[in-house]
């Protein structure tokens, strides 16, 4: 079980992007509160509304 402590994230538009990376090739466990193990990573491309 993990968590994230959004008192912990910097929200600010000058610190980028950032994700926590749970899918690379299943090699990431991640227990506790885990904000410290967001890493950098490209904005989302939005599909546009229909």
């Amino acid at each position: 079980m993990f968590w994230v402590d959004l008192k912990n994230i910097d929200f600010a538009e000058a610190t980028g992007v950032r994700m926590l990376d749970q899918v690379s090739n299943q090699r990431n466990i991640f227990s506790g509160e885990v904000s410290e193990d967001f890493v950098a990573a490209q904005p989302f491309t939005f599909e546009p509304a229909e």
